[in-house]
């Protein structure tokens, strides 16, 4: 086998003839090319890197923006069903002070027969919907889920207890609507800023 320069510099090995194994040139390239092309392939796999690294980016804002997207269709959701149902609330008050004022009347079955009917189908309506009425009468005072209107004393309840519910509460979900206009008790023989027996 013999080693002869080849016409571009680089070295040119002939076929081995005694093997006769049918081996084809091989070309050996200079050193300057060699780094040439070591530096481009580097240069490559670095631009390689940077788009994999960019479309990583891109998938993580899709995703964030798609989640932003969806809480934002949510929200809105949810807005919308909150002035329906604060509108069917009223309704509700309003049926709620014609019983009321229905109960004094001679002869006030068929208004009160009526106005409970009306007043059962509104509440399912707010039910199927996720509203629920909260609890008050006889509960504990619960800032969060009621608003105090006037404090009325009694030997038998504790402190703090509702005694009358003036207008109900609700809840949609785990959110509160309106809160529950109540009474709450207090002990008439304690001072109600210490809860001191006087």
């Amino acid at each position: 086998m013999s080693v002869q320069p080849s016409t571009s510099g680089s070295l040119k090995e002939d076929k081995d003839e005694q093997s006769g194994s049918g081996v084809t040139d091989i070309v050996l390239v200079d050193k300057k090319e060699l780094d040439s092309m070591k530096k481009t392939l580097d240069e490559e796999r670095e631009r390689l890197r940077d788009l994999e690294n960019k479309l990583l980016y891109l998938r993580a804002d899709f995703e964030n923006y798609r989640r932003r997207m969806e809480m934002f269709m949510q929200e809105q959701a949810t807005a919308v069903n909150e002035r329906l149902i604060s509108e069917i609330l009223d309704i509700a008050d309003e049926l709620e002070l014609a019983l009321r004022a229905g109960e004094g009347l001679k002869e006030p079955n068929q208004l009160l027969g009526g106005v409970r009917m009306t007043l059962g189908k509104l509440y399912q309506l707010l039910e199927k919907n996720g509203v629920r009425r909260i609890s008050s009468t006889g509960s504990e005072f619960d800032p969060r889920l009621h608003q105090a209107v006037e404090r009325v004393p009694s030997d038998e309840l504790p402190e703090g207890r509702v005694v009358e519910e003036l207008r109900s509460g609700f809840m949609l979900g785990n959110k509160v609507l309106r809160p529950s206009l109540v009474k709450v008790s207090y002990r008439p023989n304690q001072s109600p800023a210490t809860g001191e027996v006087v």
